[in-house]
Parts: C-alpha cells; structure tokens; sequence
C-alpha cells in the first residue's frame, strides 16, 4: 500500500498528469479494493 501511495503522490507534471486530492482520493481506494480482492484469491 505504500507503494501505491507513494506513486499517486510523487509529482506527475513531468507526465502532463494533473490529479486533484479527490482523484488520488479515489485512485488509492480502487486500488486498495483491487489488491485485497487479488489477495483473497490468491
């Protein structure tokens, strides 16, 4: 999970990627619910 927060946080200018707090908001609990759900089937 701390990688995942760590590259929805790093500084995606150089990309020409602009997220407000409300899209790393939502992109962090989608991908927090896909790694559990991968997880519980693993």
């Amino acid at each position: 999970m701390r990688y995942v927060l760590a590259a929805l946080m790093e500084d995606a200018g150089e990309d020409g990627i602009n997220l407000t707090e409300e899209d790393i908001g939502s992109l962090f609990m989608l991908f927090k619910t896909e790694i559990e759900v991968l997880d519980k089937r693993a």
